[in-house]
């Protein structure tokens, strides 16, 4: 395993070295101590610590609040802190810096170990949210191929920006309004279709010859998958459409594509972003869900049939909170924001989800729609938890050593 390497910031020498040296024993690299956030910062890019250990209350023209807000900004590596004071206004400073834990003088070497270990972990979490965030939300709207959902009767759920270029419409909402049999240069395709994608139990791939909105038509080449209700019944379709025309496409190049469209169904159907269209209405009703819903419980036919209400299923005490967001956002034209709530589970159970949601205003600016993104992020919420109460029982243990000792703390 790669050994973890650490840069400890600490004006004060002696403490400094005892910090390093206990690291160096458990077994992390601390190559140098460094006394002031200047030199932190240019040493961070020089040795690219995994963490830094920083002292609040620098001497010198920078603070350690100060040089922290620089790294994370500049490097986004983790900073634990590190200082002999617990009082409100520090903690409220620090707080702005997004730290990943806290130490109070005199350091006990446990909750030096758990505050490293929880700030690597805290730190894994975030970038894998992040990712997969980008990663869910940017297939979607920057696939260059269309995406697509539809209904089993031919009505169009939802369409990408590129199918609104191939197709030549003029935007999403006069797209959507098309029926699926009109873009087949066959109408009697549409069936034919719909019986090979019915018929088979994996991804299926079908060349077919579509029609753009000025009339001319072209090779299609149609990856498509089936949506069904929990008692199995087709209730539409998923996929993607490229436009194959003039190309010279060998066995080898067919293969990949098709492998890569199938990567691209799973990661829509598979990945842990579950994606919603809600209709701006009271309670929010589901239009959209992707099937990957089931990680609470719940099947998509579930929540389309009405029979659970999304709004039921946010936590009681998350609810009102939600609502008033969701009504000041739409009402002061904040069309992209996150909300963070508890979603009850079809067993009963809790899970912390991040909301990433996109208001859909119709050609005269109503809203009509709210997309959302929404990512399980109970065990960041687990590890954010845990070092509160780390930091808890170290507050605790500070307080109890200066009614022993009076007015003195270590330093």
């Amino acid at each position: 395993m790669e050994q973890v390497r650490i840069l400890v910031v600490e004006d004060d020498k002696q403490t400094g070295s005892e910090i390093q040296a206990r690291l160096i024993n458990l077994g992390y690299d601390v190559p140098i101590v460094v006394n002031n956030g200047e030199d932190a910062i240019v040493t961070v890019a020089r040795i690219h610590p995994q963490v830094v250990i920083m002292d609040i209350s620098l001497k010198g023209e920078m603070t350690g609040i100060e040089a922290a807000e620089q790294i994370r900004q500049q490097y986004g590596i983790p900073v634990i802190y590190l200082t002999a004071h617990s009082d409100d206004a520090t903690v409220k400073a620090a707080v702005t810096t997004e730290p990943f834990g806290y130490l109070i003088k005199p350091v006990l070497e446990q909750a030096l170990v758990t505050a490293i270990r929880m700030a690597l972990y805290k730190y894994k979490l975030d970038q894998d949210l992040r990712e997969s965030e980008k990663r869910y939300r940017e297939f979607f709207k920057t696939s260059m191929d269309c995406v697509y959902i539809t209904t089993y009767d031919g009505r169009s759920v939802d369409f990408n920006d590129a199918a609104i270029d191939l197709f030549g419409y003029s935007d999403r909402k006069e797209l959507l309004s098309i029926p699926i049999s009109s873009l087949y240069a066959d109408p009697a395709d549409k069936e034919t279709h719909i019986q090979s994608i019915c018929g088979s139990e994996d991804v299926l791939e079908y060349p077919v010859d579509l029609r753009r909105k000025d009339g001319t038509t072209f090779h299609a080449l149609v990856t498509s998958v089936v949506r069904k209700d929990d008692n199995g019944v087709v209730i539409g379709f998923l996929g993607t459409v490229r436009d194959i025309t003039d190309k010279i496409i060998t066995r080898d190049r067919i293969d990949c594509l098709l492998k890569k469209q199938e990567e691209q169904l799973k990661v829509i159907n598979k990945s842990p972003a579950i994606a919603f269209l809600w209709k701006a209405e009271e309670n929010w009703p589901v239009e959209m869900v992707t099937d990957n819903i089931t990680q609470f419980g719940y099947v998509p036919d579930d929540l389309l049939s009405g029979k659970v209400i999304f709004s039921s299923i946010i936590h009681s005490d998350d609810i009102n909170r939600i609502a008033d967001e969701v009504a000041y956002n739409s009402s002061h034209s904040i069309n992209d924001f996150t909300q963070e709530y508890r979603i009850i589970g079809k067993d009963g159970s809790l899970h912390w989800v991040k909301d990433y949601t996109h208001i859909r205003h119709d050609e005269t600016g109503t809203i009509t729609h709210y997309e959302g993104i929404i990512l399980d992020i109970s065990e960041q919420k687990h590890a954010q938890d845990a070092l509160r109460d780390i930091e808890t029982q170290n507050r605790e243990r500070l307080e109890d050593a200066a009614k022993t000792f009076g007015d003195g703390v270590c330093q």
